[in-house]
């Protein structure tokens, strides 16, 4: 796998978006930082002569992802994420009867870390569940949320724990579960 990396400005993104949503499968990551003018936009590519095209097509730079790029997902001593007041999530690792004793007040997600990064622990994920739970303290059971592009459906069965009584996830990636 190779991951395709470009920084450019808001109109040169805006110019190109539907070129680069085409090539990349609907997978097209635009990061902004505050203080930052330019965007980074990533692709992650199966193959090197995709990730090529897309460098040959509008710059930027490339790398190849280690085989093992995955493994700090699914090691067997990750920690597991406390969201808020309400929620853990654990990956398939450690002690599953330790993990649910330490955190009796709590909601439990246990979910296995695959291509989907199922356990929150990507910035972007976690970021998303705490501003979920805070934003749905105070909220009556009985709200819907439909959460595209969900992967591991991980922010849809958050929503249930936190109160939800309809959720949809729905995503086109064959490695969304």
């Amino acid at each position: 796998m190779y991951l395709w990396r470009k920084r450019a400005e808001l109109h040169w993104v805006e110019a190109h978006a539907d070129l680069l949503q085409a090539h990349a499968h609907g997978q097209l990551v635009i990061v902004r930082k505050p203080g930052f003018k330019r965007l980074e936009l990533e692709i992650v590519c199966r193959s090197r002569s995709d990730s090529s095209a897309l460098l040959k097509e509008f710059g930027g730079r490339i790398e190849a992802l280690p085989r093992n790029w995955l493994e700090r997902f699914t090691r067997a001593d990750s920690k597991p994420i406390k969201i808020g007041k309400r929620l853990v999530i654990s990956s398939v690792g450690g002690t599953l009867v330790s993990q649910l004793s330490r955190h009796k007040d709590r909601s439990h997600i246990i979910i296995p870390a695959s291509l989907a990064f199922g356990t929150g622990e990507h910035v972007t994920t976690a970021m998303s569940l705490r501003f979920l739970e805070q934003l749905t303290r105070h909220w009556k059971p009985g709200w819907s949320l439909v959460d595209l592009g969900t992967g591991s459906g991980i922010l849809a069965l958050s929503a249930k724990c936190f109160g939800a009584d309809r959720v949809i996830g729905i995503d086109n990636d064959p490695a969304a579960i």
